[in-house]
């Protein structure tokens, strides 16, 4: 019995290091996908059971069903994504594919959600009186319901994918982030604001690990290849993806500074510590981006506070 425990450990430990791009990508959020769907259609075909609808403070229940079961599927998609052995070369293929697929299927998404806004359900059309013809809506397309049903759940569908990937790439920054050596709880108190200070040394900084991901795509792989070939172009992509492709989601220039500020401050250390940098990371480094962090979160309590007071009157 011992024997076989073992093999099995050993064939487990075997799969988790043959890591995929395809899983990290598609595989897994698919998954989490399917399941919120799931979910979704069942709470849906409940809310029409009039024997359900009239249970008191249905509205709370389903509030709380809803939110344990997307901590279980939430769960379920972290424990089963295959982090070991992630080098700097793989980890920058996961980062790289997660960005450019989210603001393929964002720019997709705000398309939906355009076409939605100007199109309205209808099986009635407004026609003329004395010729007979239809009138022509002037500021919506008018669709049938089943058309406009489509395209919500499609709408639906890309939102939640959309989540599935987020959720796993803040996963995978955080567990590079620890890599790095830095403390969990670190990392965690330098959510929301300067999380990117945490996993961008990650990204930046190359190591002797072996690369355990297996990229099916020829030209993602040279493009991969690229990218760490060396530092300037590792640091090009770095900024072009996660600094300036922040303008795509929103105009405000603050968008932009911002995260340049922490990368300046990053390569401030950088330049100070030189070689030692990754053993300073734990100590002044990480407390560099807590402190910045605490600061924007009071900063953003405040600012919607006085926001809610305005509305109030």
């Amino acid at each position: 019995m011992v024997f076989q425990r073992k093999d099995a450990q050993m064939v487990k430990d075997t799969k988790n290091t043959k890591l995929t791009l395809k899983t990290w990508l598609f595989d897994k959020p698919a998954r989490f996908t399917a399941w919120i769907l799931v979910f979704s259609t069942l709470m849906y075909g409940f809310s029409y059971i009039p024997a359900i609808i009239k249970i008191p403070a249905i509205d709370i229940i389903s509030i709380v069903i809803t939110l344990v079961a997307f901590i279980f599927i939430t769960r379920s998609l972290i424990k089963d994504l295959p982090y070991k052995n992630v080098s700097h070369g793989d980890f920058t293929a996961i980062i790289n594919g997660y960005k450019i697929l989210s603001l393929v299927l964002f720019t997709a998404w705000m398309g939906l959600t355009s076409l939605m806004n100007a199109c309205t359900p209808s099986r009635m059309f407004i026609t003329d009186i004395k010729t007979g013809n239809i009138i022509p809506d002037q500021t919506h397309f008018v669709i049938s319901p089943t058309l406009f049903n489509i395209i919500e759940i499609i709408w639906f569908v890309v939102a939640v994918y959309l989540l599935g990937i987020w959720i796993s790439n803040i996963y995978v920054k955080y567990k590079r982030a620890k890599d790095m050596g830095l403390s969990g709880w670190k990392v965690i108190l330098s959510m929301p604001f300067t999380f990117i200070m945490t996993w961008m040394p990650g990204y930046l900084i190359s190591d002797k690990k072996q690369s355990n991901l297996t990229i099916k795509s020829n030209w993602y792989s040279r493009f991969n290849k690229w990218v760490i070939s060396n530092i300037n172009n590792t640091l090009f992509m770095f900024l072009l993806l996660f600094i300036f492709t922040n303008l795509f989601i929103s105009t405000h220039i603050s968008t932009v500074l911002f995260p340049l500020m922490l990368f300046a401050i990053y390569m401030l250390w950088k330049t100070i510590t030189k070689e030692s940098f990754v053993k300073h990371m734990n100590r002044g480094y990480i407390w560099t981006a807590i402190l910045i962090n605490l600061f924007m979160v009071i900063s953003f309590i405040r600012m919607a506070i006085i926001y809610i007071q305005m509305l109030a009157r």
